[in-house]
């Protein structure tokens, strides 16, 4: 890291808690359990996978309420099934092949605005009216569609999320023009 300045790539993988380590070495950081992992470039994709399965679990849960007309025990199940295989498959297949790197703190971590701050200022207005866009189009979905209660707090809970992000990245370019 030359002059305190993180790369893109480096921003990207603290993002899943991917940290260099001695002699250059990817590290992997488990925060809750204070472990950490040797891992390899190739095993970057597949700790992206883990990161984001909550994602996952929405997508196949919400596959399933369509699917079986939306019966709530088939949704929960699914979901919880999902959830359940994706953290066996990481804990059992994935975690224990790492060699385990003793004695490891993350350093010259940065937080997510910071992250922000590094990227370029064209992607993050592009980032902002992505989100303005998600918002408007849900609520305008929700409003416009004669949706049951449970669609409508579906995309409410959508368009709250998007202009949660958007109030961040103003920020973020708000202290970008700050000189910060």
């Amino acid at each position: 890291m030359p002059n305190g300045k993180m790369t893109e790539i480096e921003a990207q993988y603290q993002r899943i808690n991917i940290f260099k380590g001695k002699h250059n070495r990817l590290v992997y950081y488990r925060p809750m359990l204070k472990k950490a992992y040797q891992v390899t470039k190739d095993d970057v994709k597949q700790i992206q996978i883990y990161h984001y399965r909550i994602f996952i679990v929405l997508f196949v849960s919400l596959m399933a309420m369509v699917i079986t007309d939306e019966d709530l025990l088939l949704t929960v199940g699914s979901g919880v099934l999902t959830l359940g295989l994706v953290e066996a498959w990481f804990y059992f297949f994935k975690i224990r092949s790492f060699p385990a790197q003793l004695n490891f703190t993350p350093s010259n971590r940065i937080g997510f605005i910071q992250t922000h701050l590094d990227e370029s200022y064209k992607i993050v207005n592009i980032r902002i009216f992505s989100y303005i866009a998600i918002s408007v189009a849900a609520i305008a979905g929700a409003f416009v569609g004669d949706y049951q209660p449970l669609y409508f707090f579906g995309m409410m809970a959508i368009a709250a999320f998007g202009l949660y992000q958007v109030g961040i990245l103003i920020y973020v370019q708000s202290l970008r023009k700050k000189g910060k």
